[in-house]
């Protein structure tokens, strides 16, 4: 996709920086988990909520919102 740029690096780790006007100033990240489950259990133990799990054919997903908009999805890749 044009609006998007993606950066590997060679000891694991992927960066994509893309185009979003409706999140401009925001950041978004995504984490990639062994079990979706466990870490949403972890989160909300720490008091972090957490939106309900997507579930996909391959990949679940979940995601955590800060007062300032910046989000967080979790995804377990099947």
């Amino acid at each position: 996709m044009a609006e998007v740029a993606e950066y590997s690096f060679g000891g694991g780790g992927t960066v994509q920086v893309f185009a979003d006007k409706g999140r401009a100033g925001k950041a978004s990240m995504i984490m990639i988990v062994d079990n979706l489950d466990e870490r949403l259990k972890n989160l909300k133990a720490a008091g972090i909520e957490a939106s309900a799990p997507n579930r996909a054919e391959t990949v679940d997903t979940a995601i955590v919102n800060d007062p300032d908009g910046n989000q967080i999805v979790f995804a377990e890749p099947k």
